[in-house]
């Protein structure tokens, strides 16, 4: 077939064509990579995926441990702060242990006095072996004495160094009696860097020295703010799990692995919605008694009549468990266990139960003194309110300080102070606490 000039021409404009659609398709190939070069090798920008894990989320962050998993916890700073709580000046971390936690890697034990008390920390941190938060009452020159003791337990002990790994002091004090300001100090003195981390371990113990009457607090004739102490303990815990609890009573060694395992092993019981604690059995020895190392020795010593149960002679009620004849016959178990539950009723009524909670319970009643008496049973007649279980565990406890108390000299030596607090409680709190939770007749007052 002849080919006409017309048949030519339209093929070789179809050819060029072509070859224009490849040439714009060859530049925007090209253009692309040319742009993810620019960006990804000069700008050195993450690559689309690592953009996207590295953008903020919405969403819950990743659980990294089963315990987190099951209580939801998050983690909380350990930093120093100064604040005023009603009418306290308040130093939150004082002076910080060196240890810090995540919110579930262990129990924090939280605790308050004022410096004479401060021995009973060797024992407490040598059987805890975990974080412990205390705060300390220090108004007017008992401060220095506080920071001096502090120092003492920080640098001159056998167990300084584990002082120093788990324990955070807070001071606080009366907005009436802050520590005593000199003309000998610096301008540039403040509280806040007050304190000097040494100590001459050639002098003795400032906390050594026993007479209460020579205390700031006595000559100021003060009373003893122990739920505002307690409460400022419990706040600056870092683990989700807390024991708030006397800094003369000792628990069992080993508490806090055998309490996570427990927690790892009982998931369902943690999750379970209903509100509940753990409670630890409290006991007492003789005086120059050794401390019971576990259960199976606090049933020897328990039969041989140097150990009993707590307060037994003086308020039998107020620590009680139930079965406590089963509680202490029956034989130990390496793990921890739900030896029964219970309310605060009945024969439990007036139950000043020690307990392993969280941040969630209630806190204490800071209306309430030490002298005054039931500081903790506002807070219990406010949980039998809110129907929580007591979960009484087997194979731990709590031993007090050697010594057994066989009378209430408070009751007798601050008398018109117990009926002024029976006043207010039967007048203001207990309505107070009916109105915001609900009246229930069988929790008492």
């Amino acid at each position: 077939m002849k080919l006409t000039w017309f048949s030519v021409r339209n093929c070789l404009l179809l050819f060029i064509a072509c070859l224009a659609v490849l040439a714009i398709s060859i530049n925007i190939i090209t253009s692309t990579r040319w742009a993810n070069f620019r960006q990804s090798e000069i700008f050195k920008l993450p690559a689309p995926a690592e953009r996207i894990r590295t953008t903020t989320s919405t969403a819950a962050p990743r659980k990294e441990n089963l315990i987190q998993e099951i209580t939801g916890c998050y983690d909380r700073v350990l930093e120093p702060s100064i604040e005023q709580r009603g009418e306290y000046w308040v130093l939150f971390n004082y002076v910080p242990a060196r240890q810090r936690y995540r919110c579930y890697e262990s129990i924090t034990y939280t605790t308050q006095g004022d410096y004479t008390f401060l021995d009973n920390l060797i024992p407490l941190v040598e059987r805890w072996n975990g974080p412990i938060s205390v705060a300390l009452h220090a108004p007017g020159y008992d401060f220095s004495n506080t920071v001096d003791s502090i120092a003492y337990l920080r640098h001159c002990l056998k167990a300084s160094d584990l002082i120093k790994k788990y324990v955070t002091f807070h001071i606080f004090f009366s907005t009436s009696h802050i520590p005593f300001y000199t003309a000998s100090k610096p301008p540039s003195f403040t509280l806040r860097n007050s304190y000097k981390d040494h100590f001459d371990c050639y002098k003795t113990a400032p906390y050594a020295n026993k007479d209460f009457k020579a205390l700031y607090k006595t000559k100021a004739n003060l009373t003893y703010p122990i739920n505002v102490a307690r409460n400022i303990a419990k706040r600056s815990a870092q683990t989700h799990f807390v024991l708030a609890s006397d800094i003369e009573l000792y628990p069992s060694p080993n508490l806090i692995p055998k309490f996570l395992r427990f927690v790892e092993e009982n998931r369902k019981l943690i999750e379970r919605k209903t509100k509940k604690v753990f409670v630890l059995p409290v006991f007492e020895v003789l005086l120059n008694q050794t401390l019971p190392s576990n259960k199976t020795a606090l049933q020897k010593m328990f039969n041989a009549k140097r150990a009993f149960y707590f307060h037994k002679r003086i308020c039998s009620l107020c620590h009680t468990i139930p079965n406590e004849k089963k509680w202490i016959s029956s034989k130990e178990d390496s793990k921890l266990n739900i030896f029964t539950s219970t309310k605060r009723q009945g024969k439990y009524r007036k139950w000043e139960a020690f307990y392993i909670g969280t941040h969630s319970d209630p806190i204490f009643d800071e209306r309430f003194s030490w002298e005054g008496q039931s500081n903790k049973m506002v807070q219990g007649y406010a949980m039998c309110l809110m129907n929580y279980d007591y979960l009484v565990l087997d194979n731990a406890f709590l031993t007090h300080k050697p010594g057994v108390k066989k009378q209430r000299i408070q009751l007798i030596k601050f008398r018109s102070m117990v009926y002024k607090t029976q006043q207010i409680i039967r007048k203001y709190v207990k309505p107070q606490l009916q109105y915001m939770f609900g009246r229930n007749d069988n929790c008492y007052l």
